[in-house]
């Protein structure tokens, strides 16, 4: 009787400890979850900007874009150019997907 006790012991831990090392295994953060900025970013011209920033810009890409998530890109600027900047996924973001590099998205704008 007391083999058989035994016996059902080691097999429910057997199962309890396979089954917790399956589940603590899946990745819930897959690519696959991930979108594609360009799907969301979809108004690139963004009008007149009273102060050309970073931050103005990212704004301004909010206010013409609403489903975009502004905490999971940035924007770059060229100090010599005031017509256009680059917007690029950061690199930790849990919703969209990486650009391919030279493929960052252009958005225009004009200052005023």
């Amino acid at each position: 009787m007391m083999k058989k006790i035994l016996g059902l012991i080691g097999a429910i831990t057997f199962i309890t400890t396979g089954t917790t090392n399956v589940i603590s295994c899946k990745n819930p953060e897959t690519s696959n979850n991930l979108i594609n900025l360009e799907d969301v970013l979809t108004v690139t011209d963004l009008g007149k900007i009273p102060t050309i920033t970073p931050d103005v810009v990212l704004i301004y890409i909010k206010a013409k874009n609403p489903k975009v998530v502004i905490t999971e890109i940035f924007v770059s600027l060229d100090s010599s150019v005031k017509e256009f900047a680059r917007v690029h996924v950061k690199g930790n973001s849990k919703i969209y997907h990486q650009l391919a590099t030279g493929n960052e998205i252009i958005v225009l704008f004009q200052q005023g």
